[in-house]
């Protein structure tokens, strides 16, 4: 009969659910065809739990907390730990293979802004980049980034490259989108084009585009500044 505190043992490490039974079955001096006999199960159901060739389903996980006296939610638990581990391996094996697509960005550049982290491998690199354009995968960026339509003030005789420009468009999305201004007002908008020209009269820049940026947020417009990057020389987006 199993211990109370094996019902509720929880471990801290990442371990094959197939391990723990086979593990079970042993100490209470079963087979697997026994084990098998007395769920009712396919022998060959058993087995390849056992050898990991088949997950632990949350009826199997019942099935065997009433057969073993070990808790569904440890079996569940064990399962779910397992199987997100393997989709990490798996994950990281697939980031190597986007180490080309990561260098093509300016990654210094974005290290010194902080988007990206300092040190890192080219496969951490990657993942960071990916969680700052918020997609899974470098198909995902092209598809996002590819069919963005914006109006851009750039320079002609150093053109942009995409990877470039869709890190500092990205980059002005997510700090514009930390602002709050007013729901966007068409009519409230263009009644305040002769202020906003007015404001080019002013003599300190500072002053002019915090008046922009105030009068530009009432109407429901956002307006920033962020430094061009390499490779990216943008002097103005919108969107």
């Amino acid at each position: 009969m199993a211990s109370d505190h094996t019902a509720t043992w929880s471990p801290e490490w990442t371990v094959a659910p197939g391990e723990v039974l086979a593990e079970a079955i042993d100490e209470r001096g079963m087979t697997q065809a026994e084990l098998a006999r007395r769920m009712d199960r396919p022998l060959k159901t058993i087995s390849e739990i056992v050898n990991g060739k088949a997950s632990i389903t949350p009826d199997t996980a019942i099935q065997l907390e009433r057969t073993l006296g070990i808790s569904a939610s440890l079996w569940n638990g064990l399962e779910l730990q397992y199987r997100q581990q393997q989709a990490r391996e798996r994950a990281r094996e697939e980031l190597a293979n986007y180490a080309e697509w990561a260098k093509g960005f300016p990654l210094a550049d974005l290290r010194k802004e902080g988007i990206l982290p300092r040190d890192g491998s080219m496969p951490d690199t990657a993942s960071a980049l990916l969680r700052f354009f918020g997609v899974a995968n470098p198909a995902g960026w092209g598809y996002r980034w590819d069919t963005r339509v914006t109006a851009l003030r750039a320079s002609t005789a150093h053109p942009s490259t995409p990877h470039a420009l869709s890190a500092w468009l990205r980059w002005g999305e997510l700090v514009a989108g930390e602002l709050s201004v007013e729901p966007f007002d068409r009519d409230r908008l263009l009644g305040s084009v002769d202020d906003v020209r007015g404001l080019t009269r002013l003599g300190l820049f500072e002053t002019a585009f915090a008046r922009l940026a105030d009068s530009l947020g009432r109407s429901g417009v956002v307006v920033i500044r962020l430094p061009s990057m390499s490779q990216a020389p943008v002097s103005g987006a919108s969107s």
